[in-house]
């Protein structure tokens, strides 16, 4: 889903996962112009799986973000796979001189805590809310011997970009 961005700086969250990557651009923390999850599992071979992903983020990069956001790259609850692409998805954004933000779990968990979301389907719940186009795109709620959703991945980009904005605005500092 697009929609037509105003011509202010747009914010690229990129999301990595097992089977390829979510990713969501925001145009400030009340404006998501473009979110997808793609879809690379075309292939078993992991470097060809990584190629093929940063091809695809290489085409959004194209798009003129200001500034990226990523999951930190060192939760060793990814994959190896993953965590190489994200660190190359950093540097492929450091190469088009583009700001790269990483954010942790605890930083994300942390901002949605306010909301009273603790879990990654809580917080998609969250980001509906927010957008309320994404509603018709949350899978169901995962049972405990479920597989996550593939459609997760692009909120998991959603979420990371609502925290990496949430954690980028300037604090509120009182009046004199």
């Amino acid at each position: 889903m697009e929609k037509t961005p105003s011509g202010n700086s747009l914010v690229l969250s990129i999301a990595p996962v097992s089977r390829g990557f979510g990713y969501a651009f925001f145009e400030g923390l009340d404006v998501l112009v473009d979110w997808e999850t793609r879809d690379m599992h075309v292939t078993r071979d992991p470097e060809e799986k990584n190629r093929r992903s940063l091809a695809a983020i290489e085409t959004l990069l194209a798009r003129g973000p200001a500034a990226v956001a990523l999951p930190a790259w060192d939760d060793k609850r990814r994959s190896a796979r993953v965590r190489k692409l994200i660190r190359a998805t950093a540097e492929l954004a450091t190469m088009h001189k583009l700001p790269v933000a990483t954010h942790t779990r605890a930083e994300i968990d942390e901002v949605f805590a306010g909301q009273g979301a603790k879990s990654r389907y809580e917080m998609a719940r969250v980001a509906c809310r927010m957008f309320p186009e994404l509603l018709d795109e949350l899978p169901r709620k995962r049972r405990l011997w479920d597989g996550e959703p593939f459609k997760m991945g692009m909120f998991q980009a959603i979420i990371l970009g609502i925290a990496h904005l949430a954690l980028s605005k300037p604090p509120l500092t009182a009046p004199g």
